[in-house]
């Protein structure tokens, strides 16, 4: 598979111009015209959406090979998929098993951080700022995300994701620590940066580790673990920021922690 970095890295890039896109509109939209305004609207440009879907003719192939079924679902959600027993058995061992914890322990961070931090520039910031910071956060992702993408392609998408890890503790730290709109707008930068790293190298080191035939379920199996770290991660911080959103920002290194001592594991324990 060649350039498989700069391809996730292009898909990140509409992605998350669309997502910034998003929260830029909408912030103008609830302003002037009502938060309903905003819901409606946003129907009719996912009708549109689904209409110009429709009119793409895919080109005809043969039924692959992979087991099980991969349905996508949109934003930053991940995908659901169903195993069969010996593709699920073989996905959760040796250093792709490793992985995906790794991605599971930083998705829990993400949750934890994620789920409540709207509220959290609400009462630092005012209203008005919290369209922006995500705004900021996802133009951040999209227009670092090719670039991103060619680093995958020359440094490899393990050392790439390391760093994506680094970047989350860097940015979780900062939002307890920041206390100015500046230095948070520069965090929503580097935020959008690491989030864009981390899709793109983990879904580039998924697809270079595994075979053509379950290549679609390790992918699922991906996005899986981090639906997980999606449902547990707020629960937690939901529970930690009612006692303080400092407390629950710095809870947060001890999941990313150990996403990062997972990827320097022994060798000898990943082939277990």
């Amino acid at each position: 598979m060649e350039k498989v970095g700069s391809t996730f890295g292009f898909f990140n890039f509409v992605e998350n111009m669309g997502y910034m896109l998003g929260n830029f509109v909408g912030s103008g939209i609830v302003k002037v015209l009502g938060i309903k305004s905003a819901f409606i609207i946003s129907a009719l440009i996912s009708i549109v959406s689904a209409g110009i879907v429709m009119l793409i003719k895919e080109t005809p192939h043969q039924t692959s090979h992979s087991e099980g079924l991969i349905l996508t679902q949109e934003s930053r959600e991940s995908e659901r998929v169903i195993f069969k027993g010996s593709a699920f058995k073989s996905l959760l061992k040796g250093k792709l098993g490793i992985f995906y914890l790794s991605v599971l322990f930083a998705m829990i961070a993400s949750g934890q951080v994620y789920s409540v931090l709207s509220v959290y520039f609400e009462e630092r910031f005012g209203s008005q700022w919290v369209g922006i910071l995500f705004g900021v956060d996802s133009l951040a992702a999209a227009l670092s995300a090719p670039f991103i993408g060619r680093a995958i392609d020359k440094k490899g998408a393990k050392k790439i994701f390391i760093l994506s890890l680094v970047g989350y503790m860097v940015v979780f730290y900062g939002y307890g620590a920041v206390k100015s709109i500046n230095l948070m707008i520069a965090l929503s930068i580097l935020s959008g940066v690491k989030w864009s790293a981390f899709v793109s190298a983990a879904s580039a080191y998924v697809a270079l580790k595994t075979e053509d035939r379950i290549r679609a379920q390790a992918m699922g199996m991906l996005n899986t673990m981090m639906s997980i770290g999606w449902v547990v991660g707020p629960l937690i911080g939901g529970y930690l920021s009612e006692i303080s959103f400092g407390l629950n920002f710095l809870s947060s290194l001890v999941p990313l922690a150990l996403a990062v001592a997972l990827m320097f594991a022994p060798k000898n324990l990943k082939r277990h």
